[in-house]
């Protein structure tokens, strides 16, 4: 190989790796206790940036004006009806199994029922009791979402979740 062969290729190389990097997968960190125990504070988070639009169950991270980027679940999309009935998430009127949320720290809460407008996500952490989400702040747009979360890829506080009872 010449010089200039070698230098055409890792320039391909390193431009591949940027556009995967800017276009394709992202990194984030999770900041805050809203999404125990599924991510922990910290925690960095591979994000998924093309593909599918998000769905109800997709971890996503969001992009708020005048906001840091948060990372939430989705658990309703536009015109369905969100409610939380002591602590229990139903959409649609229907029961929403969440085997990710410890019900034994969560009291009485209850919310809604809220339709979801068209174009729109509502979101939740998984630590219900703690977390600030479409509950304060309402529906977000399906616009403001940067990326779905892949994976996490540890590193996180654990000890700064929520314990439950013992």
């Amino acid at each position: 190989m010449t010089p200039r062969t070698v230098v055409l290729a890792a320039t391909l190389v390193l431009a591949a790796a940027l556009l995967v990097r800017w276009q394709v997968v992202a990194p984030v960190r999770v900041d805050g206790v809203s999404m125990c125990p599924t991510l922990w504070p910290g925690e960095l988070a591979v994000l998924r940036k093309v593909g599918t639009a998000p769905r109800a169950g997709d971890v996503v991270a969001l992009s708020r004006p005048g906001e840091p980027a948060s990372v939430k679940r989705v658990v309703a999309v536009g015109g369905e009806v969100v409610e939380v009935r002591d602590a229990v998430l139903h959409v649609d009127d229907v029961e929403v199994p969440e085997p990710f949320v410890d019900h034994r720290l969560i009291d009485a809460l209850y919310f809604g029922p809220v339709r979801v407008p068209a174009g729109r996500l509502f979101v939740l952490g998984d630590a219900r009791d703690t977390s600030i989400d479409s509950r304060q702040y309402g529906s977000v747009p399906a616009s403001s979402v940067t990326g779905v979360v892949v994976r996490g890829l540890g590193g996180g506080d654990r000890a700064a979740c929520p314990a439950g009872p013992s």
